[in-house]
C-alpha cells in the first residue's frame, strides 16, 4: 500500500470518524452516535459532489493519519458559473508521543489549494491554518472576518460563557433568569419596536428571496434540491434547537429581507443568514432581535456583513475578530471581489451550517 495523500473513499470514514473524535474532543458532534453517517452525508453525498474538489486523506502504513474535508459549491462570478471548494475539518493524528506532524497538515492543505477548483475557501480557520494558507499564496478576506453577538439575557449569556455547564450554573440560572427578565425590558437590552411582519417561510420562498439579490459580483447558485439539502443538514444540529427561516415584510406586503437562525429558548442562537434587500438591513436586524427576544433566547450571533458595523453597534452588538475567512484562486479578480466585500457570503456559503461547527 502506497503512503501519501489521496482522494478520500467511503471506506475511509470509520477511521476518519475516530480521528474526528480524537481531535475535536470538546465538540458536541463528537459524542453523536450518528457522526460517521453525518460526515459521509456532508463530504460524499452533497448535491455538488465532484472529483474536481474531493476530500483528501493522508495515509501512512495503511492507516489514515490526516484528513481534509472538502465541500464543493457552485457560485456565479459576474454572470459566469464557477466551482468553489470549501475546506473544513483539517485533522492530523497524534503519534505515540502525543504530537501531531505539521508536515501532514501542510501537505493536505497545499494539495487542496493546487486543485482544479476556481476558488478555495475556508471560513472557520484558526491562526495555524491562516499562516499555512497565506504562505501558500492565499489571502485573508478581512471584510468577512468579524462576528457579532447581541445579548438578550446578558446575565444568562455571560454565565453560559464563563461557567459552561455544571452545578453552579444550574443553581444560579433561576436567579440570573429573574434579573434578566427585568433587564430585557429596559434599554439598551430591550429590542427596538418593529412595524413589520415576520413570517416563517419554506425553502422555496427562501430561494425566491435570495434571487432578488443581484448587486454582488459573487453570488451562490442553488436549485431547489441543493437548498433543501443545505437546510436539512443545518437542521441536524440537535443541540441548537429548531432552525427558523423568516421573511420580513412591510405592512404593505413588500419583501424587505430575511433571516435564518437557531431559535432555541435560553440558548445563544447562531445566525446563518441576515440579509436586507435594498436599504432594509437595519429593519431586518431589528426584526431578528425582536423575534429572538420574543422566543426567549439569551443572545444571538452571526458573521458581520461588511459595511454594517455601525448599524450593528447601534443595536448594542459586540464584535470579535474571528474566525479567519481565507480565499485562494488563480483568478485575481475573484480574490478582489472578496477583498472588496463584493460577495453575497452567508453561513450557507461556507461551513457555518454544519453541526460540527456548533
Amino acid at each position: 500500500m502506497t503512503d501519501g495523500i489521496r482522494v478520500c473513499r467511503r471506506s475511509d470514514f470509520e477511521q476518519i470518524t475516530d480521528l474526528y473524535r480524537a481531535t475535536f474532543t470538546d465538540s458536541n458532534a463528537s459524542h453523536s452516535s450518528t457522526l460517521q453517517q453525518y460526515l459521509e452525508q456532508v463530504y460524499l453525498d452533497n448535491p455538488w459532489a465532484t472529483d474536481i474538489a474531493a476530500s483528501l486523506v493522508s495515509e501512512k502504513s495503511g492507516r489514515i493519519d490526516g484528513y481534509l474535508g472538502v465541500i464543493p459549491q457552485k457560485l456565479q462570478f459576474r454572470g459566469k458559473q464557477i466551482t468553489m471548494a470549501v475546506s473544513s475539518a483539517l485533522m492530523v493524528a497524534q503519534d505515540d508521543s502525543g504530537n501531531r506532524n505539521p508536515i501532514t497538515g501542510v501537505g493536505l492543505l497545499r494539495k487542496f489549494l493546487n486543485g482544479q477548483q476556481d476558488l478555495s475557501l475556508t471560513d472557520t480557520a484558526n491562526d495555524v491554518t491562516c499562516r499555512i494558507w497565506t504562505a501558500s499564496g492565499g489571502s485573508i478576506a478581512h471584510p468577512y472576518c468579524y462576528t457579532w453577538i447581541r445579548p438578550l439575557k446578558p446575565l444568562t449569556a455571560g454565565a453560559d460563557v464563563l461557567l459552561k455547564t455544571g452545578m453552579l450554573q444550574s443553581m444560579l440560572r433561576p436567579l440570573l433568569g429573574l434579573c434578566d427578565s427585568v433587564l430585557r425590558r429596559v434599554p439598551p437590552i430591550k429590542p427596538q419596536p418593529v412595524d413589520c411582519e415576520v413570517v416563517d417561510i419554506s425553502t422555496a420562498e427562501l430561494r425566491a428571496l435570495q434571487q432578488q439579490v443581484t448587486n454582488r459580483a459573487i453570488m451562490p447558485v442553488r436549485d431547489q434540491t441543493s437548498l433543501d439539502w443545505l437546510v436539512e443538514m443545518a437542521e441536524q444540529s440537535e443541540q441548537e434547537g429548531p432552525l427558523a427561516k423568516c421573511a420580513v415584510r412591510s405592512k404593505a406586503g413588500k419583501d424587505l429581507g430575511w433571516f435564518v437562525y437557531y431559535r432555541s429558548r435560553n440558548a445563544t442562537g447562531r445566525v446563518l443568514q441576515l440579509v436586507g434587500l435594498g436599504s432594509s438591513y437595519e429593519t431586518v436586524l431589528d426584526c431578528l432581535i425582536h423575534d429572538a427576544s420574543k422566543h426567549g433566547l439569551s443572545a444571538i450571533w452571526g458573521r458581520t456583513e461588511p459595511g454594517k458595523n455601525t448599524v450593528l453597534a447601534k443595536r448594542h452588538c459586540v464584535f470579535k475578530g474571528a474566525p479567519w475567512v481565507l480565499v485562494h484562486s488563480k483568478n485575481r479578480e475573484i480574490i478582489d471581489s472578496f477583498l472588496q466585500a463584493d460577495a453575497l457570503f452567508t453561513g450557507f456559503e461556507g461551513e457555518h451550517w454544519m453541526k460540527t461547527n456548533a
